[in-house]
């Protein structure tokens, strides 16, 4: 079994990878700047892709607050002018946005190890070492 630690930061990533007796197999550090890039350019597409989709259904809503999470919630269950048809894409893009924000969240651990990922695919997530 292999254990992969990160440090992360916001400039850049460091990681190594272990075996269960603890030897070092590789380590390295990964600049953080270009995926919190990616990340966020994601977030602004899928945004405009909701907002886009409900100008072209002729649904009103209030720009300001379309990405607020009350909000969105409020509009899909209460406006009329939402078509069923367009529901499932809107929540998937809402879901989508909510889960790019949570990458985009700065890890906090409170511990002063290293935050670890099981390699094997039966692994149930994150440990600390």
């Amino acid at each position: 079994m292999y254990y992969i630690g990160l440090d992360v930061h916001k400039k850049t990533i460091s990681y190594c990878v272990k075996d269960a007796s603890g030897q070092v197999h590789q380590e390295g550090q990964i600049g953080a700047t270009r995926y919190r890039h990616l990340l966020v350019r994601q977030m602004v597409q899928m945004k405009n892709r909701i907002s886009g989709l409900l100008m072209e259904t002729g649904v009103s809503h209030n720009k300001r607050r379309l990405h607020k999470v009350g909000y969105f919630r409020e509009l899909l269950s209460s406006n009329a002018e939402v078509n069923e048809s367009i529901r499932p894409l809107l929540r998937v893009s809402r879901d989508s946005i909510v889960r790019l924000q949570k990458m985009d969240t700065p890890w906090s651990v409170p511990y002063s190890g290293t935050l670890c990922w099981r390699s094997e695919s039966n692994a149930s997530g994150p440990f600390l070492e």
